[in-house]
This record gives C-alpha cells, structure tokens and sequence, in this order.
C-alpha cells in the first residue's frame, strides 16, 4: 500500500504533462495555420518583406523573395525544405537551385563523411551485437551491464543509420535540383 501511495504522484505529475504536451502542440498547429494563411495571402499580395518573415517563421530559414516563390511552386518544396533546415550547415536554396555550402562543395569531404558514418555504424554494430550476446551467455552482474550497452549503442546505431539514410537523400536532391 505505502508503494502505490508513493508512485501515484509521479503517475499524476506524468499525466499532467502529457495533458500540457498535447495542448501545447494543439494550440502550435493551429498558430501554424494562421501564419500559413497570412503567407499565402502575403505570396498572392507580392509583399516580399511579409513573405519573407512569414517564410521564416514558419520554417526557420532566410531566404531571397525570388527563391520562396520558386521554392514553393516546386514538387519536392517539402523535402527540400526539411533537408535545409536539418542541414543548414551544409545546404542551402540560392537561384533556384540546391547547393553545398563551403567545404562541401567538394566531393572528397563528403564522402570522407560518408566513409566516417560507415564507420561508426559498423562499429556501434558490433558493439550491438556483442552486446547481445553477452546477454544471453553472461551471469546476472554482467548481464545488466550488457543490456544497458545493447540499449545505449542501439539507440546511437538507429541515429546514425537516420543520418545515413537522410544525407543520401539530400545528396539526391541535390542532384536533381543542381542544375
């Protein structure tokens, strides 16, 4: 009884901020949808100052009057988009087109990234799937150790294939929208 007593405070501080999360997010979409509004109506207006603030707030990305018009009445304006404001570092939307920023612009850079990634996946891998094995095979006291490294080293493995996977799709559409 002294338990239960002692957990439903966390349970109800817990539920408490889930009701908050989801007002929270409710209460986002739709102030998204009031700006995306205002910015439609700012586009068809052609008030290159509110479009361009409008653009930024919605995306958190600066960008030329002329690049927002061509930039929306694209067919991948979403990936693209989304590609920009994850690696802002690395890419940018300038004349209608995709580009790597600085140091990327060279080939040899990004595939020593690409090597690094291959890398790192293939060992947070091993280190996986040693893991798992000494799960199975380990006494209780390593055990413990052993899943905390499967969970740990497995979260990081699914973040780096992410990453992966997203750069090869940025590396495509950058391809495709370069020229």
């Amino acid at each position: 009884m002294e338990e239960t007593l002692k957990i439903l405070p966390g349970i109800a501080a817990l539920l408490g901020a889930m009701v908050a999360f989801i007002t929270a997010r409710n209460h986002s979409t739709k102030s998204k949808l009031e700006i995306l509004s205002r910015f439609a109506s700012a586009i068809s207006s052609e008030n290159k100052y509110e479009t361009q603030q409008l653009f930024f707030m919605l995306h958190r990305v600066r960008m030329k009057y002329k690049d927002i018009l061509y930039l929306v009445n694209l067919e991948d304006s979403a990936s693209i988009l989304y590609i920009i404001q994850k690696r802002s570092s690395m890419i940018w939307f300038d004349s209608g087109k995709l580009k790597f920023r600085s140091i990327f612009k060279y080939n040899y850079v990004r595939k020593a990234f690409d090597y690094a990634s291959i890398f790192l996946m293939i060992v947070m891998l091993t280190v996986v799937l040693i893991s798992f094995f000494a799960l199975l095979l380990a006494e209780q006291k390593y055990a413990i150790v052993s899943s905390l490294m499967l969970i740990f080293f497995g979260f990081f493995l699914l973040l780096q294939i992410r990453d992966f996977v997203f750069d090869k799709k940025a590396y495509e559409l950058i391809s495709k929208y370069s020229e």
